[in-house]
């Protein structure tokens, strides 16, 4: 199956079919054993050695959805060159993306090269960089210690995941940010799909995290007893 195509296949019958008549170029001939191997792919000049001085690491091409994998899209190029875009390449927000639900067979869409490797003749490539980065975008216009509203998408043992209403963005409310008492059991006061008030405490664009607060838009005890004090003195 090698020696059928330069281009990714599963099967020959992709592109043949049973009677079809095809030219062939010898390519070793094993008189011992009485076999001959036969090409049809080296008919032709390598596509990747004629074409890959046309593309270019971070320049922007169009590209069409060849085949769609658990890990990644394999996509066209044009002129004979294929690239993976690898499940992390695909978007900003959505961690653990399936690419069966995002894409189809012959979908374009638009890509940036990441890397040429020239000895391995793999091009890598990235959907999301050509998109812009809704975390990036979040920190301008909520920076720490804005205040904001979000959902209750999952409850785990350390914490709360919350995903924003108006971004398809999620941050984490660690059970000591829940209340002053900082005990996991507050973690029993909430529940999935509950409405929050939130105060932003970090943003990480690069690592792409938001760490939220509940317990810092309630007023501290410890700040009331501080001011007791202070009266008396």
């Amino acid at each position: 199956i090698n020696e059928i195509s330069w281009s990714r296949i599963s099967h020959p019958d992709e592109l043949f079919t049973i009677g079809q008549k095809q030219k062939l170029k010898i390519i070793t001939i094993d008189t011992e054993n009485k076999k001959i191997s036969v090409s049809v792919k080296m008919l032709k000049q390598d596509p990747f050695e004629k074409n890959i001085n046309n593309f270019k690491i971070g320049e922007t091409y169009t590209a069409e959805v060849k085949k769609i994998m658990d890990y990644g899209l394999f996509l066209s190029l044009g002129e004979g060159l294929e690239g993976l875009c690898h499940q992390s390449e695909l978007s900003h927000s959505k961690k653990n993306v399936s690419p069966k639900k995002m894409f189809t067979i012959s979908q374009k869409i638009q890509v940036i090269v990441k890397e040429i490797n020239l000895e391995k003749r793999r091009i890598s490539l990235s959907h999301k960089d050509t998109i812009a980065n809704p975390w990036k975008e979040f920190e301008n216009k909520f920076p720490v210690g804005s205040k904001i509203s979000g959902k209750i998408k999952n409850i785990t043992d350390f914490g709360l995941f919350v995903s924003l209403k108006d971004y398809d963005l999620e941050g984490l409310v660690h059970y000591k940010d829940l209340s002053y008492s900082e005990t996991e059991n507050d973690l029993k006061n909430y529940s999935k799909n509950q409405e929050l008030k939130l105060k932003i405490l970090e943003i990480d664009s690069q690592k792409e995290k938001i760490r939220f607060g509940v317990k810092q838009l309630m007023l501290d005890p410890l700040e009331y007893f501080r001011g007791k004090s202070k009266k008396r003195k």
